[in-house]
């Protein structure tokens, strides 16, 4: 059976470094790769950005900006902006019909799905459907923000090109993390919040080696951000402080009505849930209608809002007003998200926020005006608290606060908020972060198990025994003794034969290095030309070789450990179909290696 080319055989160090990022350490590589998703994340988002500040700006015909948060949707007349999201929505949900439904998937909730259930594969027609399909979306206005698409396209890149030069699949859920916080660095120019949210809310765990290529991400991203948008922040806040510690159950009243809001918004996501049935361009059909509807009234709560964020931040609207718009908001988002819009949730929660604490704020000064300090700090503090309630990120909230404000002031107060809206929403409402609730509606639940994360860290690469010798299809006298000279642990013997269903198909056996001295010290050995002859002579001789299933190196230790669960196969034959590296992993030896971990 001819041998198939190896691509990489003749790039050594290619394959060197994909074999050590399977290693318990591969730090310096995955500094690298830390590097280069920044790279790809940062130019995927200003491309990203600038498709929809061009769109925006054609169908308002206005310089929409997208770092400097002009008027948009409200500058154009009311029969202008209802028919621009309705033709938006329509022919969105048109394209989406003739797209396959696995590739429809989008936003936040699918980056967790291929991270946690994938091990960080994603696939790039997904990734084509985010990029133009947010654009529609965003710039004809949709209600919803760029992060969560941004998050997608951030991870998706950086993970296509791991998958282009078959990395390991414990890297690959690093370069997802990565690509990640390289997006939110670059679409809020909040480095540290990123890479606090990719670990918080994509990969959901804490490791050292992990924060390093993810810090380099982020940092590397924002810079790009910076070459294509300047060095400004997306929103416009003034130096503020808490005026009086007698405020304090003020703030704590604020965070409960973030946790309430957050609530509010999840519930309408499942009570949504029963129209997925319907055909994906009826959905998108009814999400233009209510966002026209809406819209004709209340254009603030058209696209991403942030010109309103801004303007609830600088100037004073009445409470009444603000709380109209901000309840209008979470519906019409919520509902959108919940028909699976190429959107995100993240910018509205800081919207929600905004002007929930600025209502809020309004009616306090009434109330105590020498105590209240600017109904616009509650509405900082109030975005925060939203944000860290719905994703259930309370620490990437609270380092938003301090890299949004530039003002450590702010830090105690905004944690304060955070925290009692989060205990809010799990405590009093059992409510878990709105990605994860609208996945377990749909029947999806994410592994996240402390036992298998860690082995999703480590590549097959090391942990499996390269001592050994694999004899070919083929064989004669000369390369038998060649094999016992070489004295492997074990000898593997590939076979080609028939499987069940008479297809043609390659097996693997192994037996230890003392099987195959026995054999050999027998006569009759002369007669092995082949591995067919190999196999009926060790039946012959009362040994009895086991199977190995095949796998690829570039599986994680989880991986292998559900495989050889699922399997009554005696170990694994790792094979790289990209490079010379084999090995075998017994089903007995993995046990030992995890219990001395």
């Amino acid at each position: 059976m001819p041998q198939k080319k190896r691509k990489y055989a003749e790039y050594p160090p290619l394959a060197a470094f994909r074999y050590r990022l399977g290693e318990h350490d591969p730090l310096l590589a995955l500094a690298f790769i830390g590097i280069i998703s920044g790279l790809a994340s940062g130019l995927m988002i200003a491309a990203f950005l600038l498709g929809i500040e061009a769109l925006t700006s054609w169908v308002t015909t206005s310089s929409a900006s997208i770092l400097a948060n002009t008027p948009d949707f409200e500058s154009i007349s009311a029969e202008r902006r209802a028919l621009t999201v309705l033709i938006g929505c329509a022919g969105l949900g048109l394209l989406y019909q003739l797209i396959s439904p696995k590739h429809r998937y989008t936003g936040l909730n699918h980056t967790l799905v291929r991270v946690h259930k994938n091990n960080g594969r994603f696939s790039p027609l997904n990734l084509l459907v985010q990029f133009f399909g947010g654009i529609i979306a965003l710039g004809t206005g949709a209600s919803g923000g760029r992060e969560g698409p941004g998050i997608h396209l951030g991870a998706g890149v950086t993970s296509v090109l791991a998958q282009r030069y078959n990395l390991p699949h414990n890297s690959l859920r690093i370069a997802a993390a990565c690509g990640a916080a390289g997006a939110i660095g670059a679409s809020f120019n909040t480095p540290i919040a990123g890479v606090i949210f990719a670990m918080e809310v994509i990969i959901m765990e804490y490791t050292l080696i992990g924060f390093i290529p993810v810090i380099l991400s982020a940092v590397t991203a924002t810079l790009i951000s910076h070459a294509f948008f300047g060095n400004q922040s997306v929103f416009e806040i003034a130096d503020m402080q808490l005026n009086s510690l007698l405020e304090i159950p003020f703030l704590a009243f604020i965070g409960l009505a973030c946790g309430c809001a957050s609530v509010l918004f999840i519930r309408v996501q499942q009570f949504s849930q029963p129209l997925l049935k319907l055909p994906v361009s009826v959905r998108f059909g009814l999400v233009g209608i209510i966002t026209a509807i809406v819209g004709l009234m209340l254009p603030q709560i058209m696209g991403m809002g942030y010109d309103t964020v801004n303007q609830t931040l600088s100037s004073s609207t009445v409470w009444q007003t603000l709380l109209i718009i901000c309840l209008m908001k979470i519906i019409v988002t919520a509902f959108s998200s919940a028909m699976g819009m190429p959107i995100g949730i993240i910018g509205p929660a800081l919207f929600i926020g905004v002007l929930l604490g600025s209502a809020i704020g309004q009616i306090g000064a009434e109330l105590v005006p020498q105590y209240a300090s600017s109904p616009a700090f509650y509405g900082l503090l109030a975005m925060c608290g939203v944000m860290g309630s719905l994703l259930n990120a309370p620490l990437a909230a609270t380092i938003a606060v301090m890299e949004l404000t530039r003002n450590t002031d702010a830090l105690l107060p905004g944690i304060l908020v955070i925290v009692i809206a989060n205990l809010c929403s799990t405590l009093i409402f059992g409510q878990r972060s709105a990605n994860q609730a609208l996945l377990e509606s749909q029947g999806i639940s994410l592994d996240t198990h402390p036992v298998a994360q860690a082995l999703n860290r480590l590549g097959l690469s090391a942990i499996i025994d390269r001592n050994v010798r694999l004899l070919p299809e083929i064989l004669s006298q000369e390369i038998l003794e060649e094999s016992l000279a070489e004295e492997a642990r074990t000898v593997v013997i590939q076979h080609d034969s028939l499987d069940k269903n008479g297809r043609q198909k390659t097996f693997y056996y192994t037996l230890t290095r003392k099987q195959f001295q026995q054999l050999l010290s027998q006569d009759g050995t002369s007669m092995i030309s082949d591995s067919t002859s190999l196999v009926r002579a060790l039946k012959n001789s009362n040994i009895e070789p086991q199977e190995l299933l095949e796998v690829n190196v570039e599986l994680t230790v989880e991986q292998a450990r559900q495989l050889l669960f699922n399997n009554e196969c005696a170990g694994l034959w790792v094979n790289d179909p990209k490079g010379p590296l084999q090995g075998v992993l017994k089903r007995e030896t993995l046990p030992r290696l995890i219990e001395n971990w």
